[in-house]
């Protein structure tokens, strides 16, 4: 315990408030009064002084097809279902867990009912509790996924997916149910503010310290981990996220808030450095380097930053290949919102999870070995929902050889001729599902056998990543004189004995140390006449094995590639 004397404003808290037992009962939960007003003067400020934070300059956005309309801050009326045709105006946006029961949803039958009034009494505690947050910010309208959308309309869904990264960016506000994992747990959090907040000591318990007036005791909490939360292990949540410029996040112990210029909670009212309170494992600080390019003007094809946004792009995919999907087929759907507003921003074409302009680092994911991870879930599905080549072809958490985007420049050893993505029936774009793509390059390819090996048999002077300590590339068929030249990070679970890989190089790494190429596992596709699918990541680090990899011989044998 530490002693200190407590001034400033939360000095006049207590004593505006008479005494700790008011205190401790106005902060209490996380849904008073008391504990929302810091949100709204964050909200007010943000608004007045953060003009990066501001959607294309303006204050009164077109809003959504379909709102919650909540009625004044006031008024007792029930919520009812707004249809706006064309209405400017401020309006909130919810982030929450649905989980696996018990949500309240809007469908084909209820539709014209909800239009005169949204039955609260149905209504989850999350959204219940959304509706008071709203009105205690002084804010009308709320666009809630379950409601505002017809769910049982296939086309409706379609249509109002494919504006999610508008819904959000033009939000005045993101409200995120940091706390649980349903729709059900609710907003507000009862908290012990014991743990989290200054108590004045007793007379009794101050006999043998100073007793100077004023004087207060703190208890230390365990350790804050800010940035953790429930809704950080959800893949939709993901780009709810990234494309909110202010987050309200009502977590298990406290209020954060964080826009595009600050980040602040109740602990910290004032800026703070964000960096020392991450956890740097949890890949969150990751999410919001990559916010930050939404609150920039639209940069040119010769900007330098193009490649932090590459990187940071890589990152954030990373972070979103380990959350959890309820539905498979979302893959790329539930991250296409963040690949559009980027587009916007940057001159960038977006390919199944991957950028054209900056195709070959793309190229260089390779499936993570984790603690308690089930490598066989990396395998591939016949109905893919992905190309072989993008990273969003596996149920795994994923990373990328980072060394090809932060050095440079690089040496390109492959020409992508040509890619083509074939959207999946009721998408438009680029940015949905996909139902089948294929990309052509102009590449060396040469055979190399793979012997599965123990990591215990790993040589450490070979510096393998002991999370791509999967297998060996072996360049003859004779294994008795084989010459280890490299190793394979397999997508999927390896065969077991010795298996032929089509390996193609794509980048030569010449820093760090050491250097080495970096190339494509392939093999034929069964399910097509001519083609190959992706099987993994292959390093090379024999880099004689290609010869002369800027000579004549080395192009000349080039030849075109087709990959599914």
């Amino acid at each position: 315990m530490r002693m200190g004397s407590l001034k400033g404003d939360f000095a006049r808290l207590v004593h505006e408030l008479d005494g700790y037992a008011r205190f401790d009962e106005a902060l209490s939960s996380t849904g008073t009064k008391s504990a929302l007003d810091p949100a709204a003067l964050w909200l007010r400020n943000c608004k007045s002084d953060h003009d990066s934070c501001r959607y294309e300059g303006q204050d009164q956005p077109t809003l959504p097809t379909r709102v919650i309309d909540v009625g004044e801050s006031s008024s007792v009326h029930s919520p009812r279902l707004l249809e706006t045709n064309g209405m400017r105006g401020e309006y909130l946006t919810l982030s929450y867990c649905w989980g696996k029961a018990g949500n309240f949803t809007t469908s084909s039958e209820n539709y014209k009912s909800l239009l005169e009034k949204i039955p609260e009494e149905n209504l989850p505690r999350t959204i219940r509790e959304a509706i008071a947050v709203t009105k205690a910010l002084g804010q009308r309208y709320l666009w809630i996924d379950a409601i505002c959308i017809i769910q049982d309309s296939t086309e409706d869904k379609l249509r109002e997916i494919t504006i999610m990264d508008q819904i959000y960016q033009k939000s005045t506000l993101t409200i995120a149910a940091a706390k649980g994992d349903s729709a059900q747990a609710g907003l507000f959090a009862q908290r012990d503010l014991r743990r989290r907040w200054p108590a004045p000591m007793s007379e009794a318990f101050k006999e043998g310290m100073p007793a100077d007036d004023g004087d207060f005791i703190f208890r230390t909490a365990k350790k804050s981990r800010y940035g953790l939360h429930e809704l950080d292990t959800r893949g939709w949540i993901l780009q709810e996220s990234t494309l909110s410029r202010r987050l309200l996040i009502f977590g298990p112990e406290r209020l954060e808030w964080c826009c595009l210029a600050d980040w602040v909670s109740e602990e910290h009212p004032e800026t703070w450095n964000q960096s020392a309170h991450y956890n740097q494992s949890s890949g969150i600080d990751n999410i919001h380097n990559f916010r930050r390019w939404l609150g920039i003007q639209k940069l040119r094809e010769d900007d330098r930053r193009l490649r932090e946004v590459y990187y940071d792009w890589t990152l954030a995919v990373g972070n979103y290949s380990s959350r959890f999907l309820s539905v498979e087929r979302d893959k790329l759907p539930a991250i296409g919102g963040a690949a559009r507003a980027m587009s916007q921003i940057c001159p960038m074409t977006y390919v199944a999870g991957l950028w054209r302009e900056d195709f070959h680092n793309g190229l260089t994911w390779f499936v993570e070995s984790r603690a308690g991870y089930d490598f066989g879930r990396g395998t591939r599905t016949a109905d893919s929902i992905a190309p072989s080549w993008s990273w969003a072809s596996r149920h795994a958490p994923v990373n990328f050889y980072h060394q090809s985007i932060i050095y440079g420049p690089l040496i390109l050893l492959v020409e992508v001729q040509d890619v083509r993505i074939e959207p999946a029936l009721g998408y438009h774009d680029a940015f949905g599902e996909v139902k089948d793509a294929k990309m052509r390059l102009l590449g060396c390819m040469k055979e190399v056998h793979v012997v599965r090996r123990s990591p215990a048999e790993d040589e450490p002077s070979r510096n393998i990543p002991s999370h791509q300590r999967f297998a060996f590339a072996i360049s003859v068929d004779d294994l008795e004189s084989a010459q280890e030249i490299g190793y394979i990070a397999y997508d999927e679970e390896p065969l077991e004995g010795r298996t032929v890989v089509s390996c193609v190089p794509i980048i030569v790494l010449r820093s760090p140390s050491p250097k080495a190429l970096l190339c494509l596992g392939l093999v034929r596709d069964e399910a097509r006449t001519s083609g190959y699918r992706r099987v993994g990541l292959i390093v090379i680090l024999d880099l004689e094995y290609f010869g002369d990899t800027s000579g004549d011989q080395f192009t000349n044998s080039r030849k075109i590639i087709a990959v599914f």
